[in-house]
C-alpha cells in the first residue's frame, strides 16, 4: 500500500471539497446533474438550499460511485434529516455524528438498529417500513447483485455485529507512520501547518489534531461515544496470510489525514454568517470548522422542513473582540508603549480562547432554549400515532423515532430524485439513454482522471459544465504538488479529453462541453 493510498483510503466517506450550488438561475425544468465519486451528499444539500424557492425545477441527481457503502450512508444520513420528532439540533447533532466520527453515542446505534428496516424496506421495494425515502430514491438503475450487496451492507450496521473499529483504525495509522508512529504528534502538528493551515485556516489545530488521534470529529457536550460507527466499515480484496487465498478484509479503510472538517466546516451561503464566521480577530479565526458544520446542516434542515431560516450570532463577541483591542490600543499609547513582550500576547491568546469558549457555550444554551420551544415532550406522547405522515417505532432505550412519509417541504418543492449508479463508465458510454444527457456534473478528486476519455463529453449536452475536484484540500500532498496535480488534469481535460477550460483554480477545475 503507497503512502498516498494508506493515508486516503480506497473508499471515500466524506468529500474534499467545499460544497457546491450546480444550478444556474438561467436553468429551469428537468436537470440532470451526475455526481461522481463525490462522496457524500454536500452538493445535493447545497444545490437544493440555494434554489428552496423555485418552483419550475425538478432535479435529477445520479449519484456515481464505486462502493456501496458511500451510497448506503447517504441514505442513512437522509433518513436522519427526516426523523420527524427530532428537533433541528438533535437532527443536526446525529447527522454529524454519523458523518465524521469513529464512535457514536448509544442513543445514535440504538437509533440505527430500529431504522435499518426501514432502509431494507426501500431497497427490497416493500411497503411494511416505508419513508419519505421512498419518494425520493429511484434504484431503476441497480442490479439485483447491487441491490443485495447493498442489503448486505445496511445489516451489517446492527450493533449486534462486531465491529472493533479503534483496532483497525489504529492498524492504519501504525501503518501510516511507520518507525515515526510514536512522534505522530509531531507528524500531525507538521500536515497541518504545512499543508492544511494556509488552505482551509477555519479547521482548528485542536479539532483537526483530536480527529487524526481518535477519530471523533463532532462531539456534543457532556455527552459520551462508547459504540463503534459501523456505518465506516468497508470491505476490500485481500489474501490470507497463510493460505494465500483470496478473500475480503473486514476494516476501516477510508480516510486518516485530510478530515471530514472540509465537506461543510470551511464554507456557507448564507448571510450574514458567510462572514460573520470567518471572520479574524488579532491573527486567530472568531470560529472553526465544527460550529461551521453544525451550522450548515441545522439550517439546511431546518429551511428543508419549513422555510425558515436558522442564524447563530456572533455580534456580541465580536463586539467585545472590537472593545478589548481598543482598550488595548488605548493602554499602550498612554504607556507609550509599540508593541506587547511576548509574555502579555501569550495571555491575551489564553483569555482570547476563554471568550471563544465562552461564547460557544452561550450559543449552545441559546441553542437549548430554543431546543425546548420546537420540540414536543416526548413522554407525554402516545404511542399511536394517527398521522398517517408519520412511521414511528420505538427503540429499547425508549427513544421514540417518528420517519416522515413525505420528503421534506424543499425536496418535494424541488421534485428531487435520487438514482444511483454503480457501473463503470465503460458500461455508462455504451448506454444510448445517458448520451448527451447531463446538464451539469461533479468529479470528485478520485474520479479526476475520467476527463482524460473524450468519451464523458458524450454524456454531457452542449455547454453544460463539469467540476473537477481539485487537490487543494489533499493533505498529502505538498503545494507545489498540488499545482502541478491541478495543471496536469488541466492539461489532459483538454488535450486528450476535448473540454474547454473555464477556470483553473484551486477549488474546482470547470470544465465546459462544447
Amino acid at each position: 500500500m503507497s503512502d498516498y493510498a494508506s493515508s486516503l483510503g480506497f473508499i471515500q466517506f466524506w468529500g474534499h471539497s467545499k460544497q457546491l450550488n450546480l444550478v444556474t438561475p438561467q436553468m429551469s425544468g428537468t436537470i440532470n446533474i451526475l455526481l461522481s465519486g463525490v462522496s457524500d451528499l454536500r452538493h445535493l444539500l447545497e444545490t437544493c438550499l440555494c434554489n428552496h424557492n423555485r418552483d419550475d425545477l425538478q432535479l435529477n441527481f445520479y449519484i456515481h460511485e464505486k462502493n456501496k457503502e458511500t451510497v448506503c450512508r447517504s441514505l442513512l444520513l437522509l433518513l436522519i434529516m427526516h426523523t420527524r420528532n427530532f428537533t433541528y439540533r438533535e437532527r443536526s447533532d446525529m447527522f454529524l455524528e454519523v458523518f465524521g466520527n469513529t464512535f457514536l453515542r448509544e442513543s445514535t446505534t440504538n437509533y440505527i438498529d430500529k431504522v435499518i428496516p426501514f432502509l431494507d424496506d426501500l431497497i427490497a421495494k416493500e411497503t411494511k417500513f416505508t419513508s419519505a425515502l421512498n419518494q425520493m430514491v429511484d434504484l431503476r438503475e441497480l442490479k439485483f447483485k447491487d441491490r443485495d450487496e447493498m442489503t448486505e451492507v445496511i445489516r451489517s450496521w446492527y450493533s449486534y455485529q462486531e465491529f472493533k473499529i479503534e483496532k483497525l483504525r489504529d492498524q492504519r495509522l501504525r501503518h501510516h507512520y511507520g518507525i515515526r508512529f510514536d512522534h505522530r504528534l509531531n507528524m500531525i502538528d507538521w500536515d497541518y501547518q504545512m499543508n492544511l493551515k494556509d488552505f482551509a485556516p477555519i479547521v482548528h489545530f485542536i479539532h483537526y489534531k483530536e480527529w487524526r488521534q481518535s477519530g471523533v470529529a463532532f462531539e456534543s457536550r457532556y455527552a459520551s461515544y462508547p459504540t463503534p460507527n459501523r456505518t465506516l466499515a468497508s470491505y476490500l480484496p485481500g489474501k490470507h496470510k497463510q493460505t494465500k487465498d483470496s478473500l475480503l478484509v473486514r476494516g476501516y479503510w477510508g480516510d486518516i489525514v485530510v478530515s471530514p472538517y472540509i465537506a461543510f466546516g470551511i464554507y456557507t451561503s448564507v448571510q450574514p454568517e458567510n462572514e460573520q464566521l470567518f471572520k479574524v480577530r488579532n491573527t486567530q479565526q472568531v470560529s472553526h470548522a465544527v460550529t461551521v458544520s453544525e451550522f450548515n446542516i441545522q439550517h439546511m434542515i431546518q429551511k428543508f422542513d419549513n422555510g425558515t431560516d436558522y442564524h447563530i450570532h456572533v455580534d456580541e463577541y465580536l463586539e467585545r473582540q472590537d472593545n478589548k483591542q481598543k482598550q488595548k490600543e488605548e493602554k499602550q499609547k498612554e504607556e507609550g508603549l509599540e508593541k506587547i513582550d511576548e509574555k502579555e500576547e501569550e495571555n491575551e491568546q489564553q483569555e482570547q480562547e476563554k471568550e471563544t469558549e465562552q461564547q460557544q457555550q452561550e450559543q449552545q444554551e441559546q441553542q437549548q432554549q430554543l431546543d425546548k420551544q420546537e420540540d414536543t415532550n416526548i413522554s407525554e406522547l402516545n404511542t399511536t400515532i394517527t398521522d398517517k405522515s408519520i412511521k414511528q417505532v420505538i427503540t429499547k432505550d425508549n427513544m421514540i423515532v417518528e420517519i416522515q412519509q413525505d420528503p421534506l417541504l424543499t425536496f418535494q418543492k424541488l421534485k428531487v430524485k435520487i438514482i444511483p449508479i454503480f457501473e463503470d463508465f465503460d458500461k455508462l458510454y455504451g448506454k444510448k439513454k445517458y448520451q448527451n444527457f447531463f446538464d451539469v456534473g461533479v468529479l470528485g478528486f478520485m474520479e479526476s482522471i475520467t476527463v482524460k476519455d473524450p468519451k464523458l463529453r458524450e454524456l454531457f449536452k452542449k455547454q453544460s459544465t463539469l467540476f473537477v475536484e481539485s487537490t487543494q484540500f489533499i493533505v498529502p500532498f505538498t503545494k507545489e504538488e498540488r499545482i502541478k496535480g491541478n495543471e496536469n488534469v488541466q492539461k489532459i481535460s483538454v488535450s486528450d479529453g476535448g473540454w474547454i477550460l473555464q477556470n483553473g483554480n484551486l477549488e474546482y477545475i470547470t470544465l465546459i462541453q462544447k
